[in-house]
């Protein structure tokens, strides 16, 4: 008895077989190097049977974004019922919930990447993005909006927040796949949770503590600076051994304890002027170092500016960023390019939140790792605001960036809330 060819098998099953052909071409080759004919070849069928059930490689794409789109929606479906689920007031149990969700996206990580190479290119796969995220934003939005009925979070729009936090767990799953957030997948689940509970508990009262240590800091380093100013005069009128520490202290107005509370001795004083010359005369990358460094994380206010300006930015080379991002997907020369920038733009963020550490703010993340998703989190919210995701005005945008940011900035440990 002859077996049957693939040609003559039942609807159902072709397409099927071309759906899981697609995949794995997309997980092995990626969205540019997939095409209808490798896939049709690797299925073993024809481009007429292909276009029976399929218009281009995106609408199969759809479908298969479809069938993770619908895994995710019945965990939602299957517990949103469930007041337990994603609860912000229990952070264990928030934890566990996160880590499903994510180990969904991860085990179609190939899959998701493809899917994200297609959006930057294709107007269609950019619109799948906002059905993929709006059931699990929903559950987000009807998490602050609980809050903002016990009167907290009164600054926040929900609609744009919850997008916000939609954008920061599926694109920092797609920047882990690229390769650049490199940490073992549970470290990844973990981070992830730990953000998300952190804004869900946003509460600007919480943070006077933090803003008391925050306003000590301040008058500190105003005081050292003083004595690196003076330093400076005194060893270039007097040299090193003639220069006298408690010339040094008096002439800044301060007592000789206060300056060893931030100098051990002249040795130590003259690394530190070296590195502050060099720090002021490093090249304009240094001016994203400077703004970052100087920031007031307690300020709310400067959290909001700061995203302006950020914005406006993105706004000045808007085309030329979607262009990079094109090419960063599609080239692996602009891809290494694109992962180099990627981790120079999270260092300054590394430095300040190792800064907070200090002042008992973000204790339970690894910086590097935050400061890659709050890069992740900023940069394409703002993507998603030109691309046409998020639709609001470009303060309020700023507004709701800026508490993102306060209240991850600011959060105390997970398990004492």
């Amino acid at each position: 008895m002859k077996k049957k060819s693939l040609q003559a098998q039942p609807p159902a099953l072709m397409k099927d077989v071309l759906l899981d052909a697609a995949a794995a071409e997309f997980n092995q080759n990626g969205y540019f190097n997939t095409s209808v004919d490798s896939i049709t070849k690797r299925a073993g069928v024809s481009h007429g049977a292909f276009y029976l059930y399929f218009k281009n490689k995106q609408n199969i794409l759809a479908y298969l974004i479809d069938r993770i789109a619908e895994t995710l929606s019945s965990i939602v479906r299957d517990k949103n019922d469930d007041a337990g689920f994603l609860n912000p007031e229990d952070y264990p149990a928030f934890e566990r919930d996160i880590r499903l969700i994510v180990s969904v996206m991860l085990e179609s990580s190939g899959l998701f990447k493809t899917f994200v190479q297609g959006m930057v290119q294709n107007k269609e796969t950019f619109d799948l993005f906002a059905g993929i995220s709006s059931d699990i934003g929903n559950i987000f939005s009807a998490r602050i909006k609980q809050k903002q009925i016990k009167g907290v979070d009164s600054r926040i729009d929900a609609l744009i927040f919850s997008q916000i936090m939609s954008i920061l767990f599926f694109l920092s799953i797609f920047i882990f796949s690229l390769g650049i957030i490199r940490c073992d997948p549970d470290v990844l689940a973990r981070h992830i949770s730990i953000i998300l509970y952190s804004v869900l508990n946003y509460d600007e009262k919480l943070t006077k503590v933090r803003k008391k240590k925050s306003e000590n800091r301040k008058a500190a380093l105003l005081t050292k600076k003083k004595l690196l100013d003076v330093a400076k005069e005194e060893f270039s009128q007097h040299g090193y051994f003639d220069t006298k520490i408690l010339d040094i202290a008096q002439k800044a107005g301060y007592s000789r304890g206060t300056f060893y509370q931030h100098f051990n001795d002249k040795d130590d004083l003259i690394q530190a002027i070296m590195l502050d010359m060099f720090y002021q005369n490093r090249d304009q990358t240094s001016v994203i170092d400077l703004m970052v460094s100087s920031l007031d994380a307690t300020s709310l206010d400067e959290l909001i500016r700061i995203s302006s300006i950020v914005i406006n930015l993105f706004d000045k080379y808007s085309s030329f960023n979607w262009t990079l991002l094109q090419g960063a997907f599609y080239s692996e020369k602009l891809g290494g390019f694109y992962g180099q920038m990627f981790i120079q733009f999270s260092k300054p963020i590394q430095v300040k939140i190792k800064e907070l550490q200090d002042d008992g703010a973000c204790q339970e993340l690894d910086s590097l790792i935050a400061a890659e998703i709050i890069i992740t989190t900023i940069s394409y919210s703002i993507f998603m605001f030109f691309g046409g995701f998020i639709h609001c005005s470009r303060e309020i945008l700023a507004e709701n960036l800026g508490i993102f940011l306060h209240s991850l900035l600011n959060y105390m440990n997970t398990q004492e809330k």
